[in-house]
């Protein structure tokens, strides 16, 4: 359960859990993605942020600092500073043309300069414009861009209990401009994973594809 900070505080960044036990089914884990409501306030009382020079930065993947994934008890994945290491990716793998379309459903809208000042700053305006005045945000933060899932395109994994662990960015980390006096409040953050209900042809190329060496 999500509770809201009270006065003064900031969102708890750790502790996110998300726990997938169904071992009867297959998922599409390349196309799974997280789902990340949020608004930025004023820190004092949650209240109105219009007038305040500060967004978020650019890319929902910010918002993932560390991201552990355990299956069976046993850790499969575990990388710290995601949000670092995934802006990077991003900046460097996407086109000018997905950066401008379909990247802006996981937050992305690219700098153009490096102040927090909306006739300096595209980007910054931008951004600034969807945050402002207690909006709701919803942003998507695509799986596939962690190496794990990345190499899942065209698998399937085996039925299995995958726990994920997740730490948060701090604010401090996570805004940009006048951060001293505006927080990110989480509302509602979710696990989406795609469900495969493979014909039989399917399932016997698959069980057949899974038993051969990979690396």
């Amino acid at each position: 359960m999500i509770t809201a900070p009270g006065n003064t505080q900031e969102r708890e960044k750790r502790g996110y859990k998300f726990t997938v036990e169904n071992r009867g089914n297959f998922f599409d884990w390349f196309n799974a993605f997280f789902e990340i409501q949020f608004k930025k306030d004023l820190k004092a009382n949650g209240g109105d942020n219009l007038e305040t020079l500060s967004t978020v930065i650019n890319g929902s993947h910010s918002f993932i600092k560390h991201l552990m994934i355990k299956s069976g008890g046993k850790i499969i994945y575990d990388t710290d500073n995601l949000h670092l290491v995934t802006f990077t990716k991003n900046l460097l793998e996407y086109s000018d043309d997905y950066s401008r379309s379909v990247a802006t459903n996981s937050f992305w809208y690219l700098d153009t300069g490096t102040n927090a000042v909306d006739d300096e700053n595209a980007g910054f305006k931008a951004r600034r414009e969807l945050t402002s005045n207690r909006k709701q945000v919803n942003v998507k933060i695509p799986l596939n861009r962690y190496s794990f899932f990345e190499e899942l395109e065209g698998r399937i994994l085996p039925p299995m209990q995958v726990v994920f662990e997740i730490e948060l960015s701090p604010d401090a980390e996570l805004l940009f401009g006048s951060v001293d006096t505006t927080r990110v409040t989480i509302d509602r953050f979710y696990l989406w994973v795609p469900k495969i209900l493979p014909k039989d042809s399917l399932m016997t190329k698959y069980i057949s594809g899974f038993q051969k060496p990979s690396k």
